[in-house]
């Protein structure tokens, strides 16, 4: 059996080489960069070989077992002959492996090589589309998203002038702005997550604690924030609230009292951070972010005192629980997960979300993964098909998020089955991480029967679905052939729920589970063929034989196109009948052909 699969596999690898030349001489190259042209072709040349490999390899082992069999056909006497047996456990062992192979070429290799083959495709189209949107950003002022793009461009294409002249006009405006708006818009997140864990582990109690240490330290600032954070944290009822009030009072009214008439240098310090904490006490978390930046931009020695550290970075953590910095964008990788995402998110009330994503990024932050989302776009429509209102931004950046972190209202407006844990909660809103010259918000657009009320810009959205589902969703619309097989069986009879169609979605979790089988199947049937057409020992090889072959692996690729057409469509047949039973009938019906396929080989004798 080793000579046969080297047969087997000498015959690929040359089928191989002649599939990569022709896709290097032979045929045009579409309109692509200078720089993907060698690995679109070599991809090409991959899918070109991965189509015909499994006729490739039938055919080879179909003509390295003929020679094989006729070794010592002649002992084979009768039926079931220890011979015939013999031959079918090795004949067996080969199938199985080459099974395997064409199964991890068709679920994993293929995959892979369309996405490079695809992205090689579309790098011209991506970087004309930033080039675009690059100099569209630097006409209208826009310096920050201008030097993303420009960035991106030379991700790309790292030699590219235009890339580089986005990047040297942006960074020269941006380094020469010093002026500082004096207004920043006050953010607010409408109540709809809890998303501060500053008091993760703490009791009223402590914090009051806390607040009272830190007034005897003369702390102020601390002893304020503390106190505040124990009256959010605890209830009317609580018999310490009125403890925690009086502490914060106390300590506000000390910040206050502090207005000397000639200011020192401490004394503007103190000034600046008393108007940066009162902007974080107030919730207007952004205004606080940035003015503890200044301050600490402003002087070194400011830079390290304490109080800015400290509540800069509360500032921060809190402010990133909002919106996003633009720069973040910067670093994420050009090649993205997923391309032009699509799917449906369905309502309780009837509406209906249409969800449009240009491209999907993951990014380990913190230890967690987020997602960064290029060019979202949600339509929502009524349960009559009108038309209520879109939104869509360049960026945004999506949490995985507890259903428990949301109050009760939002739960009740969500929807969402029990058993759900955790949603995607997208960002919409970023922003300069040095200064507010610049923000970037999402787009609305309403329908004109929609009441003033209803008209709100929100900066942040969740999708009604759970992150699993929107991963899910994600793989469906990137398309039914490459999606990982144990999503696309987990998603069985779900399709509908993100706009596709149950019926095709059962249809390719049946082609695809029962495509081992059926190639086994044909495999032993080949073999049967092999045994028939056998060359014995005594017959002389005639070179002319050679040129055989290349018919021989068309009419074994025909044969099994056939095959596989009228399974697929027998798949369509077995999910409009038999519905959640149709895998079991479709492999219960695969197993008694390959009985029958094994009865036809182990059947053979001499005569």
């Amino acid at each position: 059996m080793r000579k046969s699969a080297a047969i087997i596999f000498s015959y690929a690898f040359l089928v191989f080489a002649l599939c990569l030349g022709i896709s290097s001489f032979i045929g045009s190259v579409p309109v692509v960069l200078e720089e993907y042209r060698r690995t679109y072709i070599f991809c090409r040349g991959f899918l070109c070989f991965f189509r015909f490999l499994p006729a490739v390899l039938s055919s080879g082992f179909l003509v390295a077992l003929s020679i094989y069999f006729g070794i010592d056909s002649e002992k084979a006497q009768m039926r079931f002959s220890p011979v015939i047996v013999k031959d079918f456990k090795r004949t067996m062992v080969l199938s199985l492996i080459l099974v395997a192979v064409m199964s991890g070429v068709a679920e994993i290799a293929s995959p892979i090589v369309q996405r490079k083959k695809d992205y090689a495709e579309n790098s011209e189209r991506l970087l004309t589309e930033y080039i675009q949107l690059g100099n569209e950003s630097l006409a209208a002022e826009n310096y920050v998203l201008a030097h993303r793009y420009g960035s991106q461009i030379l991700k790309i294409r790292p030699a590219s002038s235009e890339g580089k002249n986005l990047i040297d006009k942006s960074e020269a405006v941006l380094k020469a702005i010093k002026k500082i708006s004096p207004e920043t818009e006050k953010v607010k997140t409408g109540g709809e997550l809890h998303i501060f864990d500053e008091i993760s582990g703490e009791t009223v109690t402590s914090l009051i604690n806390k607040s009272k240490m830190a007034a005897e330290k003369g702390k102020w600032f601390e002893s304020h924030y503390f106190a505040q954070l124990a009256t959010t944290t605890g209830s009317e009822k609580d018999i310490n609230i009125k403890e925690a009030r009086r502490l914060a009072s106390q300590a506000w009214n000390v910040l206050q009292s502090v207005s000397p008439s000639e200011k020192t240098r401490d004394q503007i310090l103190f000034a600046k951070k008393r108007s940066a904490y009162k902007a974080l006490s107030e919730g207007n978390n952004i205004e606080a972010y940035y003015q503890f930046v200044e301050i600490s931009k402003q002087d070194v020695e400011w830079a390290s005192d304490p109080d800015v550290t400290e509540f800069l970075t509360i500032a921060r953590n809190r402010m990133e629980k909002q919106c996003f910095f633009i720069d973040e964008t910067d670093s994420l990788r050009t090649f993205e997960n997923f391309l032009n995402v699509y799917f449906t998110v369905k309502h309780s009330d009837g509406q209906t979300d249409v969800v449009y994503i240009q491209g999907i990024t993951p990014v380990y932050d913190n230890g967690g993964m987020v997602q960064y989302l290029r060019g979202l776009t949600v339509t929502t429509f009524a349960k009559n098909g009108s038309f209520i209102k879109s939104f869509s931004v360049p960026y945004a950046k999506m949490l995985s998020v507890a259903v428990s972190s949301f109050d009760e209202n939002l739960r009740a407006q969500l929807d969402l089955p029990q058993k759900v844990k955790r949603v995607p909660y997208i960002l919409l809103k970023s922003l300069d991480r040095n200064g507010r010259e610049k923000i970037i918000l999402p787009k609305y657009e309403f329908s004109d029967s929609l009441h003033p009320d209803q008209k709100t810009q929100p900066i942040s959205t969740v999708l009604a679905m759970s992150v699993e589902d929107f991963f899910t969703a994600c793989e469906q619309s990137a398309g039914l052939r490459t999606m990982p097989l144990d999503t696309l069986l987990k998603t069985a009879g779900k399709a509908q729920n993100f706009g596709f169609s149950n019926e095709i979605s059962g249809a390719f979790l049946i082609k695809r589970i029962t495509y081992p089988l059926i190639m086994m199947t044909i495999l032993i049937f080949f073999a049967g063929l092999a045994w028939n057409f056998r060359i014995h020992k005594e017959q002389v090889f005639k070179f002319v034989w050679v040129f055989i072959i290349p018919f021989c692996t068309l009419a074994c690729d025909a044969f099994i196109q056939i095959i596989l057409s009228i399974a697929e469509l027998f798949n369509f047949m077995l999910v409009s009948v038999a519905g959640t039973a149709s895998l079991l009938v479709a492999l219960g019906f695969w197993i008694v052909v390959f009985f029958f396929a094994v009865f036809y080989f182990v059947t053979r004798k001499t005569n």
